[in-house]
């Protein structure tokens, strides 16, 4: 799939340019960390979880923050959830407070996704998947 060298839970960006407060970078290093800590997102139907950002800039806004789309494939065994982030969001924020936006957002994100399982009737240990992205978001929040 055109997951698989990406780990259990991905996270992209487009960006609104030319800055992104550092989501870019932080994006980077908390993905690393889930790649290597998360190995199985506690459903038998889906392989793949996707968190897409919309990070505005100067040069492009998205709209308004918040989670605008969740969509889910089960051909690829995927589910995917677009988030908005503002640039008033993301402004002048300090190292730690972005961790903390970004942490915040993928937390989310894992909240959405276990919804969205179970609305479509699959079953999901979303009690464990928590616990595991909870994990990795305390060592990701311990960095910078």
């Amino acid at each position: 799939m055109w997951y698989s060298s990406l780990g259990i839970i991905s996270i992209a960006e487009v960006s609104g340019g030319p800055d992104d407060g550092g989501i870019g970078d932080l994006k980077v290093e908390l993905w690393q960390i889930l790649k290597r800590n998360c190995t199985t997102t506690f459903c038998d139907s889906v392989d793949h979880l996707a968190i897409m950002l919309y990070v505005e800039g100067d040069l492009k806004s998205f709209g308004p923050d918040g989670f605008r789309k969740i969509a889910r494939s089960r051909k690829d065994r995927d589910i995917c959830v677009e988030v908005v982030i503002s640039k008033k969001s993301w402004e002048n924020r300090t190292a730690r407070r972005m961790r903390a936006l970004l942490s915040d957002v993928v937390f989310k994100s894992i909240l959405l996704f276990a919804e969205r399982i179970k609305r479509d009737g699959d079953s999901i240990d979303d009690e464990a998947l928590k616990r595991a992205v909870v994990t990795v978001l305390n060592e990701f929040n311990k960095g910078g």
